[in-house]
């Protein structure tokens, strides 16, 4: 395997000082003591962060534990301070309560911190992780797919997706329908064909990459495109290229992928991605005007329809103009879910969603704090199956459950009604029920689950070998700390891990077996 050996963490830590100290005295441009202050508070954690974590014994020791703890970074702290500064615009913007939403999130990024350093220090997990790794290793979890395998799984996966998008379009999964969810278990498998791009990184072995490769990725890569269109689903073709993107970079800090060897490649795909971006931009906000017929006319006059918004220029700026003016409206109003302009930014920096979590005064008194653990308690127990709850005779009505946990502390404050799945915080979710306490919670939780990703890779002599499971869960890993609810978390452990690999597996050996029999028939 190709490792550049030449990588130095001390020049990452040294680009990362020079970018934050760059974004804090940007921040100078607007003279207020809040916003220089959060401005600080931020720079300084987020140097913290990084400078521990990019060491050689820290972050190809864990690589995916310190992929979640900088992902929270990103998303609530270093990103809006440097895209803000970016863009021109103070890292208070539109925040209702900057000062108390940067110190009460600081206090959680240390928490991932301490999580990670105890993980990584402590025998006992760090054995834990390799007993598990053993255990799985047994049952094929760290196997290589083939080529073949990739492709099948890939088709699965993709079919799956489109009927979801179609089903979700008439409203969706109902709570209860095993059936359904089942399918939609194997919905994670459609970006499974791109992995043939790292199965260098799956194993000690060297495998070569063909031209035709790349051909048939960029094939399978305008079909998701097109299908993603016809049944009005951006997400659908932006995670293909947010997957690659993440693991490369990934790959590259641990020495995996020389930059040198893919420097071409990596400069097409940067001038695609340039030429691209405003094609993408105008391409989602015609998916947008489009939608209100998804569900009324068949997939093929939506992708029609879209494909008409979209070479309608004036319609594209008038909606843009229109979303700027709903904007600085509702920036007037306690809940909203402006912060920054750009679309496709906005998806990752999460950090107004718990603005508006932390503005709300019960999360901090914690006055509702019993009825928030209460409801918390029934959506963990919802999320394991319904098979599995009647066993142990638990009685859960799930369809009570339709809403998210920001809808549910907004609620309660009477900001909002149930079921309009307002995007909540993390972080605001778990003090609101245990107040400083939460903390300690955070490191005994996040050391789990570090215990348990971890355990889908292997070290030997320095490389890395990573699990293409793991692999297909990296955009969930890196929403996992900044997302709705602690809920997720807990979800993530209880179902969605082992489901995923129960569902891999599952999938994996019955391709293994088709393609054996295949074989020998045709012999």
């Amino acid at each position: 395997m190709s490792i550049n050996r030449k990588f130095n963490y001390k020049k990452v830590r040294f680009y990362i000082l020079i970018i934050l100290l760059f974004s804090f005295f940007g921040q100078f441009l607007f003279f207020n003591i809040t916003n220089t202050l959060s401005a600080l508070l931020v720079a300084f954690v987020s140097y913290l962060t990084f400078s521990i974590i990019f060491r050689s014994n820290v972050f190809p020791k864990a690589l995916f534990a310190s992929f979640v703890v900088m992902s929270f970074n990103i998303s609530i702290l270093s990103g809006p301070l440097i895209f803000q500064t970016l863009f021109l615009n103070p890292i208070i913007n539109n925040l209702q309560v900057p000062l108390r939403v940067f110190f009460f999130s600081s206090l959680f990024q240390i928490s991932l911190l301490i999580a990670l350093l105890l993980y990584i220090n402590s025998k006992f997990l760090f054995l834990s992780s390799k007993k598990i790794n053993s255990s799985l290793r047994k049952i094929g979890v760290m196997k290589v797919p083939s080529k073949l395998q990739l492709w099948v799984m890939g088709g699965i996966g993709l079919t799956v997706t489109f009927y979801y998008a179609a089903l979700n379009a008439m409203g969706g999964v109902e709570y209860g329908d095993v059936g359904n969810k089942f399918l939609f278990g194997l919905k994670f498998l459609t970006y499974a064909p791109f992995l043939i791009l790292f199965r260098n990184q799956m194993s000690e072995k060297k495998y070569k990459l063909k031209r035709m490769d790349f051909i048939l990725l960029s094939i399978y890569f305008i079909i998701l495109l097109i299908g993603a269109i016809a049944l009005n689903s951006r997400g659908t073709f932006a995670e293909a290229i947010l997957i690659i993107v993440v693991l490369t970079v990934l790959f590259i800090l641990v020495k995996q992928i020389s930059i040198h060897k893919i420097k071409k490649r990596l400069i097409i795909i940067i001038l695609l991605m340039g030429f691209l971006q405003p094609v993408l931009s105008d391409l989602a906000i015609a998916m947008v005007l489009a939608r209100a017929d998804r569900g009324k006319v068949s997939p093929t006059e939506l992708l029609v329809k879209t494909i008409e918004i979209y070479q309608n220029k004036k319609e594209i700026k008038d909606r843009k103009e229109k979303d700027r003016l709903d904007k600085v409206f509702l920036s007037n109003y306690d809940y909203n879910e402006y912060y920054i302009d750009n679309t496709f930014l906005s998806r990752f920096l999460n950090i107004k969603f718990f603005d508006n979590m932390f503005a709300l005064d019960s999360t901090i008194s914690g006055k509702n704090s019993k009825q928030i653990l209460d409801i918390t308690n029934q959506k963990i127990l919802a999320t394991l199956p319904t098979p599995i709850l009647k066993i142990f005779g638990i009685n859960i009505n799930k369809d009570d459950l339709r809403f998210s946990m920001g809808d549910y502390m907004l609620y309660l404050d009477g900001k909002t009604f149930l079921g309009g799945f307002k995007v909540g915080s993390t972080v605001a979710h778990v003090f609101a029920i245990f107040g400083w306490f939460s903390y300690i919670i955070v490191v005994i939780v996040f050391l789990i689950l570090f215990t348990l990703i971890e355990s889908l890779t292997t070290k030997k002599d320095g490389v890395i070998m990573v699990s293409p499971i793991l692999m297909l869960m990296v955009l969930p890993l890196y929403y996992l700390a900044s997302g709705d609810s602690f809920v997720n978390i807990i979800s993530f452990i209880l179902r969605t891990l082992p489901q995923n690999i129960f569902i891999y597996l599952m999938i994996f050996y019955i391709v293994y077996f088709i393609t054996k029999i295949f074989k020998r028939l045709i012999k």
